[in-house]
């Protein structure tokens, strides 16, 4: 709405998500292009950055500090920069390896789908970790706890007619 917009940028047409990371909103869209944006502002970092290719259905990724995105015909990792990102590594893809599908990161290592096959990109000899998992918040004991966490009321459909009282 109006009253709640904070900012707008206009000229993307796109069907994949968005990426926030280190407040920046990375955006590709169906021209092939990626626009990097302040999360606060909305203002360009930099110019719209060109990618090989012209459709983008992938959502991008960030994954080791470095942002991966997935032209329907090709692929590119960039290093974050403060004005934007720097191209590391572009690669045309065969015809039938079209990407559709947004690329995943688990244990150190990146898979992508294409129309033809699954690559799993990672450092050879790498042995494959998890971050540890967060411990758990500390829960209050309910006896020292009087205020009621959850009220449900029922029945949850009721029909009535103008008039009549139903007790809950």
């Amino acid at each position: 709405t109006k009253t709640a917009q904070l900012w707008r940028a206009d000229g993307m047409v796109s069907k994949t998500s968005l990426l926030e990371y280190d407040g920046r909103l990375y955006a590709c869209d169906d021209g092939g292009k990626m626009y990097i944006l302040d999360m606060k502002t909305g203002e360009p970092v930099c110019k719209p950055v060109k990618l090989v290719g012209t459709i983008v259905r992938a959502s991008p990724l960030c994954a080791d500090g470095k942002i991966y995105v997935c032209t329907t015909s090709a692929w590119h990792v960039f290093e974050i920069t403060d004005s934007g990102v720097k191209p590391v590594h572009r690669l045309r893809l065969s015809e039938e390896d079209e990407v559709t599908g947004s690329p995943l990161v688990s244990h150190g290592k990146i898979y992508f789908p294409t129309g033809s096959r699954i690559y799993c990109l990672g450092k050879e000899g790498e042995k494959p970790a998890a971050t540890a998992i967060p411990p758990q918040p500390q829960e209050t004991p309910v006896a020292e706890d009087t205020v009621p966490a959850l009220v449900q009321v029922t029945p949850v459909e009721v029909l009535m007619k103008p008039g009549e009282k139903q007790n809950f």
